[in-house]
């Protein structure tokens, strides 16, 4: 630059020496062409002059051209250390995808030096099984006028034929109609994530097979612990409880044949009858806790009521009860799961809620079967309760509406008492399914 300048100096100053010897020729001229020559003499000054001054102007924007040059190097350098040195991988490729330059952290993650990659496809570094779906993505951004471009997962393939996951994030360059230039692909290895979210998966899968096979298993409990239930129940009632019977009856007929005067063995029978009578009482007792065959030969709603009359007799707590639309024949699994989710709500309630009152509804339709049971009681912080563990009783009610596709929800609130609600599915075809749940 400041040789030309140079040069263009040079070339000013032979001018105005040659214009120097014209004016000397022109004073030597005859006088009437003397005049007309200095006149022409005196313009080529001018005109001299204003070369001059254009000639400062154009030293003084090559100096500032020749300091714009230095700072768009520096800036150049900078952004190619930034690009050069950039965590990253980066590749600049033209419209087509042919890769046109490479930083290091590319070289390093594809293993190829980037002057084997200028001129190279992109797509040659994408694993065969995704070049068709590399190539669609090249010819959408070749048409796509504005918009942006959304990054993507590939897996690429090294030098040593090895398989790295990487993200593409892409920015293009665009020319006046929107099209793109240039694309600078920024390519981030991901394989140690794809990995961890693959184990992350296999782990999740077992876990769901894990829960899958308690259920079942949980399934199979409840099923076999309710069938031990109902045949002990039959034993202590069928069994048991008529030989007690019959044993109070013999001990009535030793009693009337006894004459009068021992009193003291009549006393004593009277006392084991008595004895024998009560035990009785508590293996009915005990069988109708077991499996209340009420609930096998009147039905739900019937059985219900009953266990909540006891209740309330023997709790002292006044429990209104309210039946409609229960079907007269119910699958053993959902009657089973109300009745003892009943039984231990109210277990519950005499228990936790210091309550006098509660309601129990039990309502049919031929969508569901809904159970409410309501107490007035002090009631509970639900949030609370969920941070501090919730108890095995209500685990267990859970559980229990689960396994026959019903929902289980509690609500409370302290000092105003708490409300528990189940709904089990009560058309035809969902009770069907739920009285034979998965696992079973």
């Amino acid at each position: 630059m400041h040789k030309q300048e140079d040069i263009f100096q040079k070339q000013i100053d032979a001018a105005e020496r040659h214009l120097d010897v014209l004016q000397r020729r022109a004073q030597e001229a005859p006088a009437d062409q003397q005049e007309l020559l200095l006149e022409s003499l005196e313009q080529l000054s001018s005109a001299m002059e204003e070369l001059h001054v254009s000639a400062e102007e154009l030293r003084q924007m090559n100096e500032e051209l020749v300091e714009a040059g230095r700072a768009v190097e520096i800036q150049r350098k900078m952004y190619q250390d930034l690009f050069d040195f950039a965590p990253d991988g980066y590749l600049v490729t033209d419209q087509n995808g042919i890769i046109q330059e490479a930083n290091r952290a590319a070289e390093s993650l594809v293993q190829r030096r980037r002057e084997f990659l200028r001129g190279k496809p992109l797509a040659i570094l994408v694993s065969g099984e995704q070049r068709k779906e590399f190539r669609k993505l090249i010819n959408d951004l070749r048409t796509r006028v504005e918009g942006e471009i959304p990054g993507r997962e590939f897996r690429f393939r090294t030098r040593r034929k090895e398989i790295v996951d990487v993200a593409l994030g892409v920015t293009a360059t665009r020319d006046a109609g929107g099209l793109p230039v240039t694309v600078r692909w920024q390519v981030r290895d991901i394989t140690q994530r794809k990995l961890a979210e693959r184990e992350i998966q296999k782990v999740q899968e077992a876990l769901r097979r894990n829960r899958e096979e308690l259920r079942a298993l949980a399934s199979r409990l409840l099923t076999a612990q309710e069938e031990e239930r109902r045949r002990l129940s039959r034993e202590l009632h069928d069994e048991l409880n008529q030989k007690l019977a019959m044993l109070a009856v013999e001990v009535e007929s030793l009693e009337k044949e006894l004459p009068a005067s021992p009193g003291k063995i009549r006393k004593q029978l009277r006392k084991l009858r008595d004895q024998v009578v009560e035990l009785s009482d508590h293996v009915h007792t005990l069988a109708y806790g077991l499996h209340p065959s009420i609930l096998d030969d009147l039905g739900l709603a019937i059985a219900v009521k009953s266990y909540v009359q006891d209740f309330s007799r023997r709790e002292k707590i006044d429990v209104r009860f309210a039946a409609r639309g229960i079907p007269p024949s119910l699958p053993l699994g959902i009657s089973s799961c109300i009745y003892r989710v009943t039984q231990e709500a109210l277990r519950n309630v005499a228990k936790h809620a210091a309550s006098r009152r509660c309601t129990v509804r039990l309502l049919g339709s031929g969508e569901e079967i809904l159970l409410s049971i309501k107490d007035f009681g002090v009631g509970f912080d639900p949030e609370a309760s969920r941070n501090q563990g919730i108890g095995l009783g209500i685990v267990g009610m859970q559980e229990r509406v689960r396994l026959v596709n019903g929902t289980f929800s509690i609500q409370s609130i302290p000092g105003r008492g708490t409300q528990i609600l189940v709904r089990i599915p009560g058309n035809k075809e969902k009770i069907e399914t739920a009285s034979h749940p998965t696992g079973r």
